[in-house]
């Protein structure tokens, strides 16, 4: 399981070099579990039913990527993008990572023994639904009633349910989840997400029945190659140097994985899980 991360960054490559549609959404999954990506078939069959679920996606065909069969799936997010940017409490529009990545990163945090994943602005919900998938208590916090509602109606087809809050993450009351050793997604990239991760840790941090938790933070990053502010670069943090700095986290793993916003260049997307 090391190199699979490494692998799905270079098949998204091969995959949009083969099949470059126009479509802003664009993503593959295998049809069976291989060496490359060794993803159960049950597990695979639920990704499937995720993005065939999924309004956002109109349209599947299938696929063959370095002789892996697969089902590739397009479509377009405008609609919540749009919506999710008049909500002035939005830290970032709509833009989800794919659900291969999701369900890797998950599966990294059930690794490392966390007990619940919390995905603070979690779109369309791919993040708790593959934690669901991975038997892991998960917990979609999002701000965007449209958003909120998409969740619930690919809850309904797909039958795999999570704890789904429509709430602004800044003002949760979080005693109330009874958690355990939580691991927190904050899903805005950092130009974007700093503003959020400074209230969220410091809501955590403050929380009575949460301070002497074990908690670890995910972030995601600006790519080394790419999305570059000037006081970031090379800051060893992709980003997030400040923040790291700010409450004592140490990274004790990185990931690079496929996203949308980077289906058009070589390189994937920063996950860093610290603590």
């Amino acid at each position: 399981m090391q190199e699979f991360p490494y692998n799905l960054v270079d098949l998204k490559n091969q995959y949009i070099e083969k099949y470059n549609s126009r479509d802003i959404i664009k993503e593959f999954v295998p049809l069976n579990s291989s060496e490359k990506i060794p993803i159960t078939k049950k597990d695979l069959q639920n990704l499937h039913q995720f993005l065939s679920s999924n309004p956002i996606y109109n349209n599947s065909e299938e696929a063959v990527i370095d002789d892996i069969k697969s089902k590739s799936y397009t479509g377009d997010i405008n609609y919540y993008w749009l919506n999710a940017k008049k909500n002035e409490n939005n830290y970032q529009p709509f833009y989800p990572t794919w659900i291969l990545s999701a369900y890797t990163l998950c599966d990294l945090i059930k690794g490392e023994n966390y007990s619940e994943i919390i995905d603070i602005g979690s779109g369309d919900g791919r993040l708790p639904y593959c934690g669901t998938v991975l038997n892991i208590r998960s917990i979609s916090i999002e701000i965007d009633k449209e958003l909120s509602d998409l969740q619930k109606h690919i809850m309904k087809k797909t039958g795999v349910r999570y704890e789904m809050i429509n709430s602004d993450a800044t003002t949760y009351n979080y005693n109330e989840l009874n958690l355990i050793k939580p691991m927190i997604c904050i899903s805005a990239l950092p130009e974007i997400g700093e503003i959020l991760a400074l209230e969220i840790i410091s809501k955590f941090r403050e929380s009575s029945n949460i301070e002497t938790l074990e908690i670890g933070f995910c972030f995601i990053g600006n790519s080394q190659q790419g999305y570059r502010r000037q006081f970031n670069k090379n800051d060893g943090c992709f980003g997030w140097a400040a923040i790291i700095k700010k409450f004592g986290l140490k990274i004790f793993k990185h990931v690079n994985l496929p996203t949308h916003w980077t289906n058009d260049v070589k390189f994937g997307t920063s996950y860093l899980l610290t603590k």
